[in-house]
């Protein structure tokens, strides 16, 4: 089966806030994915439509977001 261990939530303090965005931002932003079969993929492909859409949902939410591009 399939087990998605990715965190939904990240908290973070003032004083580390904005540098945390600025690297995940980086990180993310690199991120390789196509099609199910592609093998440089870094990110397979969901088990079903409605996980599709879940995680579609969040990156609409977080696209919304001022610091998410």
């Amino acid at each position: 089966g399939q087990d998605c261990t990715a965190a939904c939530r990240i908290y973070a303090g003032k004083k580390i806030y904005d540098k945390l965005v600025a690297d995940l931002s980086s990180a993310v932003s690199t991120i390789r994915y196509n099609l199910p079969d592609d093998t440089e993929n870094e990110i397979g492909p969901l088990i079903s439509r409605r996980q599709r859409d879940r995680v579609s949902s969040f990156v609409e939410r977080a696209s919304e977001l001022k610091h998410i591009e």
